[in-house]
């Protein structure tokens, strides 16, 4: 006799008495009602055995997860502070130099203090980036046209151009001109 059948017969007295009455003594009826407990009883064999061979799958999905996180979690400097039961994030110092301040430092320093009287207009300029300032010093008070400017600085005549008109609309706005 199959295993499913045995333990289906042991599962309920009743389903043995159907088995007798509808096997042993041939009568349609019951056969036909043990076929359908028998059934029933495999519908849900199956379905546990799906849901438990599913539950293990996603454990070990779980468990793969929790492995490969733990293995990242050594990585991360940050800690658990004690005292406030919070993340502390620690961070690398990075002295690498930073290009774009050497590229966009002037290469002379501009003082328009001996040039220029008005306090509103130094206020103003003194608003202005370094590479402002040593634009206009170059094309308005040495006289450079732009072209010459971008050449000693190493920029488009564009660019120059370009940083100047928004130097002096700043200069504008901040005097209220």
């Amino acid at each position: 006799m199959h295993r499913l059948l045995r333990e289906f017969l042991r599962e309920d007295d009743e389903n043995e008495n159907l088995y007798y009455l509808g096997i042993v003594l041939n009568n349609n009826e019951y056969r036909k009602k043990l076929e359908d407990e028998f059934n029933d009883y495999l519908f849900r064999t199956h379905l546990v055995s799906y849901i438990k061979k599913s539950i293990k799958y996603t454990s070990y999905k779980i468990k793969t997860k929790i492995k490969l996180l733990n293995k990242r979690e050594k990585k991360i400097l940050n800690v658990v502070d004690e005292e406030f039961q919070e993340e502390r994030i620690y961070t690398i110092r990075d002295d690498s130099i930073d290009y774009i301040d050497i590229i966009t430092k002037p290469s002379e320093t501009v003082d328009f203090s001996n040039i220029i009287k008005d306090q509103k207009i130094l206020k103003a300029i003194d608003m202005l980036t370094d590479r402002q300032k040593e634009i206009l010093y170059k094309c308005i008070i040495l006289g450079l046209d732009d072209k010459t400017v971008a050449k000693s600085l190493n920029i488009s005549v564009q660019s120059v151009n370009k940083t100047k008109n928004a130097a002096i609309r700043n200069i504008r706005k901040l005097i209220g001109v």
